[in-house]
């Protein structure tokens, strides 16, 4: 993306360089995880009426109708925490208010894109045409103008991308997994689902070993993959999402990966491989 600095010249400027991808020296995959199935009941909060499409990750982020939840559930975690999730990998700042000598008390603005460019330095981009006439008139006129904003949830995103892995695994095993990790994965979604918006969560609702890492490429929408993640040696098993989000498997248990359309060795999927 080109930006003009104001004074003729343009920058080019892209997503903020993480460190997440850059720290994972490759993705293996092991097996494709297809969608369209349906359950008898909700694989999240177990109830009977699982007639609500849920993509896999959010639609935003790239994700595919892939499974059915009930509506309580489906409604419920994309106000309360993909929200979060997205706002997370898009670098943005959310909540945003300004406030200028030039009007009287806060202005309250859409969410801010933080984005860099090629020399490194660090660019804002509000969403012009939604922030507000007064706010807009301080920017191009070069005026004094501060603003404030909320940090994102760092408990609300993680528990939201590991929903979006847990319900891929259960899709891989074809079933609702009854092991203790999953059914800790759904204590923890359920306890988030049913706590207000405006009240924090507790760190320790994501369950120990769970890493969510999340690339700036281009998403592949629908496509969902079982794959080993190297970095420094280690590897551990991992859902990979989109091609945007790369969760720990969460769910522990045993799966039959399909390779070259032929079924292989049956492997023992824990948070961790061990060290090679």
């Amino acid at each position: 993306m080109l930006l003009d600095d104001g004074q003729g010249k343009s920058l080019r400027i892209s997503r903020l360089e993480h460190e997440n991808y850059r720290k994972v020296d490759q993705i293996i995959p092991i097996a494709e995880i297809l969608p369209n199935r349906h359950f008898d009941r909700c694989p999240l909060c177990l109830a009977s009426d699982a007639d609500s499409l849920e993509h896999v990750p959010p639609k935003a982020l790239g994700g595919a109708v892939m499974v059915n939840t009930c509506a309580r559930c489906n409604n419920a975690f994309g106000s309360k925490l993909e929200a979060d999730l997205v706002d997370w990998w898009e670098d943005a700042l959310v909540r945003v208010e300004y406030r200028s000598p030039r009007f009287q008390g806060a202005r309250r603005g859409p969410k801010i894109l933080l984005r860099q460019t090629d020399n490194g330095e660090f660019v804002m981009l509000p969403d012009k045409p939604r922030t507000p006439g007064e706010v807009r008139e301080v920017f191009e006129e070069g005026g004094e103008i501060d603003f404030t904003y909320q940090v994102i949830d760092s408990v609300r995103w993680q528990l939201a991308a590991l929903k979006s892995a847990y319900l891929a695994s259960c899709l891989l095993l074809g079933k609702i997994p009854e092991t203790p990790e999953a059914e800790r994965v759904r204590e923890s979604l359920m306890i988030a689902r049913d706590k207000p918006k405006n009240e924090r969560l507790d760190p320790m609702l994501v369950p120990q070993g769970i890493r969510v890492a999340r690339s700036q490429g281009p998403a592949a929408r629908g496509e969902t993959l079982l794959v080993q993640a190297w970095s420094d040696d280690h590897a551990e098993y991992a859902v990979l999402l989109s091609a945007v989000l790369l969760v720990t498997w969460p769910v522990g248990g045993w799966v039959v990966p399909v390779v070259d359309d032929k079924p292989g060795a049956a492997v023992q999927l824990g948070p961790h491989l061990a060290d090679s």
